[in-house]
C-alpha cells in the first residue's frame, strides 16, 4: 500500500552448483578441485610454496620468470605460444607472490571447458600435462637453463623492479 508498492521477495535456498574436492597425494602435496558448470573455462593452478627469505626471494622470482620459456618439447617461447595457440588460444602464465612468510610461485593455465571445443578434445589433460611438463622437463642446455634466458629473464626482472620503484603510489602500497 501507499506511494511505492513493495512486494515480499521469497528467495528459495540455491543449491550449491560446485563439487570441492581436496586431497593429499604425497608429502605436503595437495590436489584440490572445484567444478562449477556456470564457466565455460577451465583454470589449473600449481603453487610451490617456499619460505620467504632475503638470500633466495630474487631466484623464485627468476625462476617464475623462466617457467614461461617452455619445456623440453617445445623449448621457446615462440614454439610454447604456437602450441596454446592450437589449443584454442589457451594460457599459460607463471607469477610469484608473497603471503605473509612465503613466496608463492604459481604456474596457471587456463583453457575453454572441454564441452566447448569443436572436435572433443581433452585440452584439459594436455593443459595439465603441459604445465607439468614447464615445471618438471624445463628447457634445459647442460642441466641447466639457458644462460641466454637467463639473462634475458635478469633484465626484465630488473626493469621490472626499477618500474615499480618509480610508480611511487605502486612501490608505497607493496
Amino acid at each position: 500500500e501507499g506511494i511505492f508498492p513493495f512486494r515480499r521477495l521469497y528467495y528459495k535456498e540455491k543449491t550449491m552448483a560446485e563439487k570441492v574436492l581436496r586431497k593429499q597425494i604425497g608429502d605436503r602435496i595437495f590436489f584440490s578441485t572445484i567444478e562449477d558448470e556456470k564457466f565455460k573455462t577451465s583454470k589449473i593452478s600449481i603453487n610451490l610454496i617456499s619460505p620467504l627469505k632475503r638470500e633466495n626471494a630474487t631466484l623464485n622470482a627468476l625462476v617464475s620468470n623462466l617457467f614461461s620459456n617452455g619445456c623440453s618439447r617445445f623449448p621457446t617461447q615462440t614454439a610454447l605460444n604456437r602450441k596454446l595457440g592450437m589449443m584454442y588460444g589457451s594460457i599459460l602464465e607463471s607469477d610469484i607472490k608473497k603471503s605473509g612468510d612465503s613466496h608463492i610461485i604459481s604456474l596457471t593455465g587456463v583453457c575453454i571447458d572441454d564441452n566447448f571445443t569443436l572436435n572433443g578434445e581433452k585440452l584439459l589433460i594436455e593443459l595439465g600435462t603441459l604445465l607439468c611438463e614447464v615445471l618438471m622437463s624445463p628447457p634445459f642446455e647442460n642441466n641447466m637453463f639457458s644462460l641466454k634466458n637467463i639473462t634475458r629473464e635478469k633484465e626484465l626482472l630488473k626493469d621490472t623492479i626499477l618500474s615499480e620503484i618509480n610508480d611511487k603510489r605502486y612501490y608505497a602500497t607493496n
